[in-house]
């Protein structure tokens, strides 16, 4: 991969056939293979497939205006990636857009599929900071997360408050 600007890899996941799934966040423009991707914000979030014998085989972004960080990867049974990271006012993912509940950034969990088809994208937070650091995907189409929190934090229909000034998280989504 190479970038007019930078590319910052963050995690990845090892596929059945030795194929690797690089995610990670790019300033500018960034080129895998034959796809180049361009950052719509400050920070964006990417993408790619690696094959075992180093080729770049697809690559894909998600992101808003303003600075979006993916800071892990799980791949489930199937193929579908999920993604945990966090992003300030408003994050894209395929035709789903989630917008952060306060100034200071969400967290958000995404799954896509293989061919870059983002099958849902969901927000967590509050008004304080929250970011999503870790994902565990599970075999039973589900996944935990951790990350921590600011204040009080919306996990579906449940709230929790921060018993100090940052608290830790793990969810089951």
């Amino acid at each position: 991969a190479r970038a007019t600007a930078a590319i910052m890899p963050q995690d990845l996941a090892i596929t059945s056939d030795g194929a690797a799934w690089v995610v990670g966040n790019f300033t500018g423009s960034a080129t895998f293979g034959e796809t180049t991707l361009v950052s719509v914000g400050s920070e964006d979030i990417f993408v790619a497939l690696l094959s075992k014998d180093g080729r770049w085989l697809r690559a894909f972004r998600a992101g808003g205006v303003s600075l979006d960080r993916v800071f892990g990867l799980g791949l489930d049974p199937g193929g579908d990636l999920w993604l945990v990271g966090t992003f300030y006012s408003t994050c894209t993912f395929g035709t789903t857009s989630l917008a952060a509940a306060g100034t200071g950034p969400d967290a958000f969990v995404a799954r896509v599929s293989p061919d870059g088809t983002w099958r849902w994208a969901i927000r967590v937070g509050g008004v304080g900071v929250d970011e999503g650091r870790a994902i565990a995907v599970d075999g039973t189409n589900g996944a935990f997360v951790g990350g921590y929190f600011q204040d009080n934090a919306a996990f579906g229909t449940r709230t929790v408050n921060s018993a100090g000034t940052e608290d830790a998280f793990v969810a089951r989504v």
